[in-house]
């Protein structure tokens, strides 16, 4: 079991492709598709917080009833079944003999982020997440072997200087500070002092200000979605769609908050992302494995490190980061353990009637990920809707599907659009519909959706800038004026300016 897990970090390290789009869906289908079926097939015991996650995944699937976009909503309960699997590895590893792998992961998922951003991750985010997962066994294996771990450290620690993560640098040092005070003594003193140190750097931080007051106003938008919803949330994977008219509503009472726009697509919370998408219950059931983790300390990297992910989930999603979310769920599991016994044959059936559908579901998913590249390169519509067909989340392949349709049948790129927007509604879909409407020339449809645009994000150019055209070919000069102008005072040296009136 080991060995399973230390092969999955150091395969999750590599992803054999660079970059988020090609990787990302590797990983992905690792997280969730491969290894919850390895590790069901093994059969051992899990921690008996467990049912908690497993729990968490049946109120998931409870949630898809009448759901608009069921497929958001089965990618939520798969990401859910990959921690779950990661959680019942983690109870049965041998915690010194994984620490070698953590760091050999740790090294390989690092030395590409020193060449280019973000490394085989794409995204600097990512990356950082999963060294949150790794820095912590690296360091408890300094103190005797300081040769290859040492050159480990210093190549992590170089990386995750370069993805400039706030999260995580604030993540581990919390971590660090947590691990000194339970060991007492100069370490207690060494911790107390990086604690401070980290404190009086962000106090003085203008980022750190900027950060906080985004976060809060997710926040403030997250809760406004969860007290009308309490007990069920607004369904698995729809933050997104629940957070767009909660902005507009909180922007009509507050239009001074439109600076702090954010086109999100979660709440950068991992707890408030739970209960606004799964009201309360499913917030409790996500929590409760992490929460008896933390109030269990315990010899070695695996507790600091779930410390280190609770912390960053207060500002990030890392359960949803293919790598980082492995990496959470087994720091979770080898710090409850599980007995050392094969689980019972009823439950081993159920873990592999989830795991086996999983690995179909996320094995078409990454086929979908594919077609969708080749199409978006290609132009290639047909291939965009073949993607759509396989992919959980069809609104990205639709969109692109009808982006390739425009140019020679703009109603069949309009009727994709709106099924996109059915799907999935968001800004990039309403500019969408007002580029094919001011395509085929229907102008009043084409204000529309740059006002629905602009409804959630004041300060898009794109939609100003649209608007102002679409007024003009409508024959309202003034109103297009009014729109020029707004599109100016936001970006007043871009070149595509002169085509617009004064």
């Amino acid at each position: 079991m080991t060995r399973l897990a230390g092969l999955a970090a150091v395969v999750l390290a590599l992803a054999w492709l660079p970059g988020q789009t090609a990787a990302g869906a590797l990983r992905h289908w690792v997280t969730v598709g491969a290894l919850p079926v390895l590790v069901a097939w093994q059969g051992r015991a899990a921690p008996r917080a467990a049912w908690a996650w497993l729990g968490l995944i049946a109120w998931t699937l409870v949630g898809l009833v009448g759901h608009p976009a069921p497929g958001a909503g089965v990618a939520v309960a798969l990401a859910q079944l990959g921690w779950l699997a990661a959680l019942a590895l983690g109870g049965q590893v041998a915690l010194p003999a994984l620490v070698p792998w953590l760091s050999a992961a740790g090294a390989l998922a690092a030395l590409p982020g020193l060449a280019f951003e973000g490394g085989t991750f794409g995204n600097p985010d990512f990356l950082a997440a999963f060294l949150v997962g790794t820095l912590p066994a690296t360091a408890a294996a300094l103190p005797t072997h300081r040769g290859w771990h040492g050159a480990s450290a210093v190549v992590q620690l170089a990386a995750l200087v370069g993805t400039q993560s706030l999260g995580a640098f604030v993540a581990l040092a919390v971590a660090a500070v947590a691990w000194g005070v339970r060991a007492g003594g100069a370490p207690r003193q060494i911790a107390l002092a990086i604690g401070l140190l980290v404190a009086a750097g962000a106090s003085q931080s203008e980022t750190v200000a900027e950060h906080v007051a985004g976060r809060r106003y997710l926040g403030e938008i997250s809760l406004q979605i969860i007290k009308l919803h309490p007990a069920t949330g607004v369904g698995p994977g729809g933050w997104h769609r629940a957070f767009l008219p909660a902005q507009a509503e909180a922007l009509v009472q507050q239009p001074d908050q439109a600076d702090r726009w954010s086109n999100a697509y979660h709440a950068h919370a991992e707890p408030l992302q739970a209960a606004a998408e799964q009201g309360l219950p499913g917030a409790l059931l996500l929590l409760l494995p992490v929460l008896l983790a933390l109030a269990r300390p315990a010899p070695g990297p695996a507790w600091p490190t779930v410390v280190a992910y609770a912390v960053l989930g207060l500002v990030t999603l890392p359960l949803y980061m293919p790598g980082a979310a492995w990496l959470a769920g087994l720091a979770v599991g080898a710090t409850l353990g599980a007995p050392d016994q094969a689980a019972p044959r009823p439950l081993r059936g159920v873990a592999l009637a989830l795991a086996l559908p999983a690995l179909l579901l996320a094995s078409s998913d990454l086929l979908a990920d594919r077609l969708l590249r080749r199409a978006d390169e290609a132009g290639d519509g047909p291939l965009a809707q073949t993607a759509a067909r396989l992919a959980l989340r069809p609104a990205p392949a639709l969109r692109v599907a009808a982006r390739a349709h425009l140019p020679t049948d703009p109603a069949a790129a309009a009727a994709l659009a709106e099924a996109a927007d059915q799907r999935e509604p968001s800004v990039e879909g309403h500019m969408l519909r007002g580029q094919i409407a001011l395509a085929r020339g229907d102008f009043g449809a084409a204000e529309a959706a740059f006002q629905a645009a602009l409804a959630v994000h004041p300060r898009l150019f794109a939609g100003w800038f649209g608007l102002a055209r679409a007024r003009e070919d409508a024959g309202d000069r003034a109103g297009a004026r009014a729109a020029a102008a707004r599109a100016r005072a936001l970006r007043p040296a871009d070149p595509r300016l002169r085509d617009l009136p004064r």
